[in-house]
């Protein structure tokens, strides 16, 4: 598993054919440098690149030229606790501040997790599936505006 750049031009967005690997060796793993069925990536205004290791339930960061990553969100293990994800963490959003925004699917909530926190808040969704209004149905897209208003796709 590697995530690659693309090259964005004024004729539009290209693959390039000389890419870099900004994250993981292209094999499945739970070190530092690996990732295991990555999911949602996203880049900060610093071009610091977050993807969501779902297979390891975690959210890594990378900084730019570098290829461990450091665990931003997640404990690498599943779980319902606010340090832990379900193995369909999906997506995720990055604020001005570097807090994140992580929809996790398969526990029914949306989460924010503070910069430099080890532990998420819980601020969409209860935890169980449902569709009353305090309630998710698999969170999956995240869109966060220039209001910060928090606009969340549920799957059902």
């Amino acid at each position: 598993m590697q995530i690659y750049c693309w090259i964005s031009g004024l004729n539009g967005v290209y693959w390039s054919t000389t890419g870099t690997s900004r994250a993981g060796t292209g094999s499945s793993g739970a070190n530092f440098n690996q990732l295991s069925s990555p999911t949602g990536i996203t880049f900060d205004s610093s071009d610091n690149l977050y993807v969501v290791d779902g297979g390891n339930y975690r959210v890594l960061k990378y900084a730019p030229g570098v290829t461990n990553g450091t665990i931003v969100a997640g404990n690498g293990t599943s779980g319902v606790a606010l340090n832990q994800f379900s193995t369909g963490t999906r997506y995720i959003v990055v604020d001005s501040a570097q807090n994140l925004y992580i929809s996790d699917t398969y526990n029914n909530r949306a989460m924010y997790w503070p910069n430099g926190s080890s532990s998420g808040i819980m601020i969409a969704g209860s935890g169980s599936y449902g569709t009353a209004l305090n309630q998710t149905a698999y969170p999956y897209g995240l869109w966060l505006d220039s209001n910060a208003s928090l606009f969340i796709a549920e799957y059902q």
